[in-house]
């Protein structure tokens, strides 16, 4: 008599490329509410570094690529509500990001990320924009590397576009103002604020807005369903670095459910503007993704 065999391993990292993409354990931190925002771009910053190395196609220019290129916008949709994200993410689960080019400009390129569950439940869709920039000062555009051989692996509609709130192009005078300083352990290797910790500056300025009484208690109820972001843009304008202040301006549109966020540096340069709006939107989806993409239906509607 045997004894029975071993139950399967649960997926590791050294899964990822049996199926594309890359794989990521989630950690405790990342299923509080407050978090998920800042989790999903940490995710998707990660898979895109990983699909520069591990792209056939971009085996040497891969390292061009990443050293000379800054983000310059991302467009993030929750795709499912607080209660399902929190079920998921708690779970200790794998989550899988599978990132696709989907345009290559003069100056610029973007990629889509489909992220979603262990069970290819879909999460999120992450639009992100970087900008090729010169080496010596990371802020000058240049062509992007390499254009003619990224556009062979264009897959435009791998995933669908991302459903977004727009930025407003001004704070008004009776936005409220968080002040706050960059950390060191904000920042990365380029030695600006990473951009997925603006989706942590984001949650920590709405939170001291609602403290303040300037933001509605359902909009600041993060761990409910209205107060959930459905979906989020953050348009990065500089790179502040460890040590300087910076003021997050916070306000919002009610009719619309979207808060919005400005922030700029004490010498008034605007470094960053974004949006997030809270709720569960009627957004229709299929189940899962299909392949590597999200199939939305015919009556599908928009932020």
């Amino acid at each position: 008599i045997h004894p029975p065999p071993p139950a399967p391993p649960a997926p590791t990292m050294a899964d990822a490329p049996v199926t594309p993409g890359t794989w990521f354990k989630t950690l405790y931190p990342d299923s509080v509410p407050q978090a998920a925002l800042g989790a999903v771009l940490k995710w998707c910053d990660a898979a895109q570094t990983d699909y520069y190395h591990r792209h056939k196609a971009l085996p040497q220019e891969a390292a061009d690529l990443i050293e000379r290129s800054v983000m310059r916008s991302n467009a993030v949709e929750f795709l499912v509500p607080y209660e399902k994200w929190a079920a998921i993410v708690t779970s200790r689960a794998m989550v899988h990001c599978n990132v696709h080019l989907v345009r290559v400009g003069n100056t610029s390129f973007a990629l889509r990320i489909a992220v979603s569950s262990e069970e290819m439940v879909p999460l999120a869709i992450v639009e992100t924009v970087m900008v090729a920039v010169s080496a010596q000062d990371f802020t000058k555009p240049v062509p992007v590397p390499n254009a003619e051989l990224m556009k062979k692996n264009l897959r435009p509609a791998a995933v669908p576009a991302v459903h977004a709130p727009p930025t407003q192009k001004s704070r008004p005078d009776s936005a409220f103002l968080w002040k706050t300083q960059v950390r060191k352990s904000d920042c990365d290797i380029l030695f600006h604020v990473n951009n997925a910790i603006y989706g942590n500056y984001m949650e920590d300025a709405r939170f001291q807005a609602a403290e303040a009484g300037a933001l509605p208690k359902d909009l600041a109820r993060v761990e409910a369903t209205e107060g959930f972001p459905h979906g989020a843009l953050v348009e990065y304008l500089g790179q502040p670095h460890a040590g300087q202040s910076m003021t997050v301006a916070v306000w919002c549109d009610e009719a619309t459910r979207t808060i919005y966020f400005e922030f700029f540096l004490d010498d008034g340069q605007v470094v960053c503007k974004a949006s997030m709006v809270c709720g569960t939107a009627p957004v229709s989806t299929t189940a899962n993704f299909v392949g590597s993409s999200l199939v939305r239906t015919p009556g599908s509607s928009k932020l």
